[in-house]
């Protein structure tokens, strides 16, 4: 499988098409941040955790870490470089 690295598809960085729909969704970064936002906090109480993307948009909940891999992989989904500062 021959990942495309300027606009993937959710299949070549392991989403299902519903995930990919989710966050394809947020057309703007304002929207992600939005999204991310709104996450429930994801304190760890059953010990730690480093969700996936997959893991957080399942569970809706993230920390920092986990909410800024879900943010870079919505941007890399609308085109945008997936960084994180």
């Amino acid at each position: 499988m021959k990942v495309r690295l300027n606009h993937p598809k959710p299949a070549d960085i392991g989403l299902t098409a519903k995930e990919g729909a989710v966050l394809r969704a947020l057309k703007t970064p304002e929207q992600i941040q939005e999204f991310v936002v709104g996450l429930h906090a994801n304190f760890e109480f059953q010990g730690d955790t480093l969700r996936s993307v997959r893991g957080v948009l399942k569970h809706r909940q993230a920390h920092c870490i986990e909410a800024a891999f879900t943010a870079a992989c919505a941007l890399w989904l609308q085109g945008r470089p997936p960084l994180i500062v």
